[in-house]
């Protein structure tokens, strides 16, 4: 991650955390005062029992153990307060966390690693915030504690202060020597268990498939060799850990009788007094607890900056998409609202490719600004790929292999079934254009009566000849703007001639249309920046934001979401639905109130779930609808209900679909075969 995210990356867990760590530096500031005390009431103690006054012992022994016995109560009452008031700010911390994941844009959250990311909602969070709540005010605490102690020792012998602080240097031996090896075992950790947790996942989400293709064997085998390379990280994570506490230890003892011997000899040579030596033994082990906590923040903080790096990468996502927020010029309108003249979708120079196999290469195409674009392809072509570049789940010049394998079709990682079932036809591709080839069958008179707003937008052409010529998906623009295109359209015979891909802007634009319509062959214009460009509605997806989900752009995918609450909770949490109105279109699906209202999503069947959604998509009626395989698991009856309600609609909507029930309805058809996408 860049330099420039180091200041903001991790601003709201200063936010919450930084009177917790306050707290916590003033409770072990407190025990400064504690320590030197007990030095002095040790070195008391000592005195009167070599002097025989044993009143003065019990006295100053019980002095001692009043002192230590109310301070570790007071301190005892802090701490639980400081527990719960901690806890609070960590749950702060992990919504904020949480909130800001889920603020990234579609594409960043769609490529998401499960297992990344919950070793970042875990091990990663604990570590950042750790250094709020215990590093930070360890080190500032420590770095106290030897200064005053320094001073107290040195004020009775410099000598004696100058020997223990030799001694405790040779503390920062151990963490110089582990550091690089802890840091680099957190890393390797951190990856392991993400793969760990996505093979484990990958197995929840199709343990039915694995019993029915009898793929136990292999999943326990490729399950055994990720174990085995879990057990090497761990041990190498175990080893150098150990090593630190060993030489810790080891240095600790030898550290304390060292001590012990080098104070009993300047005593003995009369280098200190015995009052000297007893309160800089009594200081010691504080003293070298306080040196081994500042030197032990070396290889705390490496961590802590493995950690950091990671979770950056959410906040530097965040933050490029709240500045591509801010570009709209007109806040009170949406920026997916689809100009008359402009097509709903365009893709220019798009290249997405799988495991290093490309799916689209180059690819050029501009899609209708209304009426119903039935896709259709073979499995694997890329229908759904490019349902997802529309919305922004997978960005343009996309290499998916990075993520380690393709998403499946609800989103989630592919399943070994899901794998397996990846076809061939995702091999190089060309350079797609459209090329319009035959135009779409007519539309029988007994499934066209509802399509009056559609017809209209048709006729706004130059001199419509029928139905086939009269393209509705392309309405008329501007006169002023479009003379050349007009021009260049009059008297279409037939759709052949007609290119609903190349919808434009300007007179430029419109001129470059033109000149396509007498060549069919032509090539659509490129981006004008020569990058890769997706438009949907005018607005580049990946500045989409939550306002623009499901109002205003509605994907429904082939496999459909499985909520723990029931379809009216669904529909209550939709932000100015019509609640009646989607109730009656659930209706007209036969969905009834038991299933609505006493059902929860997850148990209803799978053609039950669809109507659920698609009652939802109905009621809406967003800017932009996008149906992958609508009328799967659906009956007849709402088939019908389905194709009756598109059919009202003026508004663009692309469906993905090998149902017959669609070709008579749709105003253009377009095929992907062999990377390239063509009007059908």
């Amino acid at each position: 991650m860049r330099s420039q995210h180091t200041g903001p990356r991790f601003r709201a867990f200063e936010r919450h955390l930084k009177y917790i760590a306050a707290v916590v530096w003033l409770l072990q500031l407190a025990n400064i005062p504690v320590n030197l005390l007990t030095a002095n009431g040790m070195s008391e103690i000592v005195n009167a029992a070599t002097g025989g006054q044993t009143e003065r012992v019990l006295t100053a022994g019980l002095r001692l153990a009043v002192l230590l016995i109310c301070f570790k109560l007071c301190e005892s009452v802090c701490r639980i307060w400081l527990e719960r008031a901690k806890s609070q700010a960590l749950h702060r911390c992990k919504m904020e966390l949480y909130g800001q994941f889920l603020s990234n844009p579609l594409s960043a959250l769609y490529s998401s690693d499960s297992g990344q990311s919950k070793e970042r909602l875990n091990d990663d969070f604990n570590a950042a915030t750790g250094k709020f709540v215990s590093d930070l005010p360890g080190l500032g605490a420590s770095l106290a504690s030897i200064t005053a102690y320094f001073i107290f020792i040195a004020r009775l012998s410099l000598p004696m202060a100058v020997l223990l602080t030799v001694f405790a240097l040779l503390q920062i031996v151990p963490p110089l020597i582990v550091k690089k090896f802890l840091e680099q075992n957190y890393t390797d950790m951190r990856k392991i268990e993400a793969i760990c947790t996505n093979f484990i996942i990958e197995a929840h989400h199709g343990f039915t498939v694995l019993k029915l293709y009898k793929l136990k064997s292999w999943y326990m085998e490729k399950l055994a060799r990720i174990h085995k390379e879990y057990v090497r990280t761990v041990n190498r994570s175990i080893l150098a850990g150990q090593t630190e506490n060993y030489l810790d230890n080891f240095l600790s003892a030898i550290l304390k009788y060292g001590t012990y011997a080098m104070a009993g000899l300047l005593a003995l040579y009369g280098a200190i007094t015995l009052d000297t030596g007893v309160k800089a033994i009594a200081l010691s082990g504080s003293f070298f607890a306080a040196v081994n906590t500042a030197f032990s923040s070396i290889t705390r903080f490496a961590i802590v900056r493995q950690a950091e790096k990671r979770l950056a990468e959410w906040y530097g996502t965040e933050e490029k998409e709240d500045t591509a927020e801010e570009i709209p010029a007109e806040p009170a309108r949406s920026s997916l609202e689809p100009q008359p003249e402009v097509p709903s979708v365009s893709l220019s120079g798009v290249t997405v490719s799988f495991d290093g196999r490309e799916i689209f290469r180059d690819m050029t195409v501009h899609f209708p600004a209304r009426g119903i674009c039935l896709i259709k392809g073979d499995n694997g072509a890329g229908k759904s790929t490019l349902f997802k570049l529309i919305v922004g789940l997978i960005p343009a010049e996309r290499e998916a292999g990075d993520a380690g394998q393709e998403p499946g079709a609800d989103g989630r990682a592919a399943s070994p079934a899901e794998q397996a079932q990846r076809t061939d036809g995702r091999k190089a591709i060309s350079t797609v254009q459209t090329h319009p080839t035959d135009g779409p069958a007519a539309r029988p008179a007994e499934l066209a009566q509802d399509t009056g707003e559609r017809k209209a937008a048709a006729s706004a052409q130059t001199h419509p000849t029928d139905e086939r010529t009269a393209r509705p998906a392309e309405p008329a623009q501007d006169t002023d703007e479009c003379e050349t295109a007009a021009s260049a359209k009059t008297h279409p015979t037939n759709r052949q001639t007609a290119r609903p891909a190349e919808q434009t802007q300007d007179i430029d634009e419109c001129e470059t249309a033109a000149s396509a319509q007498e060549n069919p062959s032509a090539k659509p214009a490129p981006s004008p920046s020569g990058r890769p460009q997706i438009l949907t509605a005018g607005t580049d997806p990946s500045r989409f934001s939550e306002k623009d989900f499901p109002r205003r752009v509605f994907y429904l995918p082939q496999e459909d979401a499985e909520f723990e609450f029931t379809p009216q909770e669904l529909y209550g949490m939709i932000a100015g639905l019509d609640l009646p109105r989607v109730q009656a279109i659930a209706a007209d699906l036969e969905l009834d109130q038991t299933q609505l209202d006493g059902t929860k999503i997850r148990e209803l069947s799978g053609g039950e779930r669809k109507k659920v959604f698609l009652a939802l998509a109905l009621a809406l009626d967003p800017l932009l609808l996008l149906l992958d395989e609508p009328t799967n698991s659906l009956d007849e009856h709402s088939k019908t209900v389905l194709v009756h309600a598109l059919q009202k609609r003026v508004k663009p909507t692309f469906i993905i679909s090998h149902d017959p029930i669609f070709d008579a309805v749709s105003d253009s058809t377009y095929r992907i075969e062999k990377g390239e996408i063509r009007l059908a």
